[in-house]
């Protein structure tokens, strides 16, 4: 019973080309990070979000054959009259690519097949930006990176 529910929760935390060990170094989690935010903002924003990242230990950001990507839309929220800011708005969606090579070719051009994992919209003053990057990131490190370390922990004990 404990074989199949690790390898239930294998196979539902990994993407398929990723199960293979060899493949795939079980002591780095490969996150891809997408930011698109107002210009007024972007800089800050992505240094503060990449900075973060780069924290934790075993997170390597890379552009291809990753575990996860991170996707942050960032905007400056304005009051009707258009005088100061009312603070920012970053929404933030997690997706797991999945492996395509047995889709139909004719489907496979220009598509990304990927599983929706989460989604978090956080708001707060301008002032308070690098905490909320801070808590987006200590988020995602709990709820979508930390499933994926005991289910490597798990696996890597089933096959020693």
């Amino acid at each position: 019973m404990r074989f199949a529910l690790v390898l239930l929760l294998f196979f539902n935390l990994i993407p398929c080309d990723n199960a293979n060990p060899q493949s795939k170094s079980l002591t780095s989690l490969k996150v891809k990070l997408e930011i698109s935010a107002d210009q007024s903002i972007k800089n800050i924003v992505s240094s503060y979000i990449t900075r973060e990242l780069r924290s934790i230990p075993d997170v390597t950001i890379v552009e291809s054959d990753y575990l996860r990507t991170i996707s942050i839309i960032a905007t400056e929220m304005e009051y009707q009259s258009g005088e100061n800011s009312a603070g920012v708005a970053i929404a933030v969606v997690v997706l797991q690519p999945i492996d395509n090579s047995s889709f139909d070719p004719k489907l496979r051009e220009g598509l990304e097949p990927v599983i929706f994992r989460d989604f978090r919209l956080y708001t707060g003053s301008s002032e308070d930006l690098k905490r909320i990057c801070q808590t987006i990131i200590a988020d995602f490190d709990r709820e979508t990176l930390e499933p994926i370390r005991i289910v490597f922990q798990e696996y890597g004990r089933f096959f020693k």
